[in-house]
């Protein structure tokens, strides 16, 4: 566990509604900043919810659950269609890339 404490559980959405990432966060503005700067799928959240959680552990535990349940698009981890990633050593960057490159059906195979 990293930062005990609150936390929120958050899920993003495109303009159909559809999933597209669910995460964790304590501060859910700097967040937002954070994948504006840093994720090429950003310009497609249309909408967000947030799920607040008394400590960050309970909220990371909902996030697994919710990302093997749901699948969202652009998560890396938790989910049976990105298994590979979570399973090689890769910096950010490249799992952004693997991540975004196999919701455009032109991911890599193992």
């Amino acid at each position: 566990m990293r930062h005990p404490g609150p936390a929120y559980l958050y899920r993003l959405f495109d303009v159909a509604g559809d999933l597209l990432y669910v995460g964790v966060t304590r501060n859910p503005a700097q967040r937002w900043k954070y994948h504006a700067r840093e994720r090429r799928w950003w310009h497609e959240v249309a909408k967000h919810e947030l799920t607040p959680f008394a400590e960050r552990a309970q909220a990371e535990a909902a996030e697994k659950q919710a990302i093997k349940a749901e699948a969202p698009r652009y998560n890396t981890c938790h989910t049976p269609r990105h298994s590979m990633i979570c399973n090689k050593k890769l910096t950010p960057d490249e799992r952004e890339a693997w991540a975004w490159a196999r919701s455009q059906d032109g991911y890599p195979q193992e």
